[in-house]
């Protein structure tokens, strides 16, 4: 599988009767198109949420790659231990990171983060 076109992306409304938009990444290629025929929100909403997926997919990967330090480190053990420092060492270095870029990821596609 190849690699997708690079981010971030940008919908664009099209200059049409018909809502349409188009997704473009930052470098100005395109990467896809709304249809049109729904309603403005709808149409919207798709359109940012399309946009938003190479920010979603780094935000997944980044947390993955957090959770797995963390697992590593023993989180699980630490937890059924009952570790309370152990438990806010992991968390600090490895866990928190995971939550740093998914807000803004969720915000990108037009949910409430």
């Amino acid at each position: 599988m190849s690699a997708h076109t690079p981010g971030p992306w940008v919908a664009k409304r099209m200059r049409n009767d018909h809502g349409n938009f188009d997704i473009d990444s930052d470098s100005g290629f395109f990467v896809a198109e709304t249809i049109g025929g729904l309603d403005d929100g709808k149409e919207e909403a798709n359109a940012r949420l399309i946009a938003a997926a190479p920010d979603q997919n780094a935000a997944l990967l980044h947390a993955d790659g957090c959770f797995q330090a963390a697992l590593f480190e023993g989180w699980i053990d630490a937890l059924a231990d009952g570790d309370i420092d152990r438990i806010r060492d992991i968390w600090s270095r490895r866990l928190s990171c995971a939550f740093e870029l998914i807000p803004a990821a969720i915000e990108k596609a037009g949910g409430a983060a």
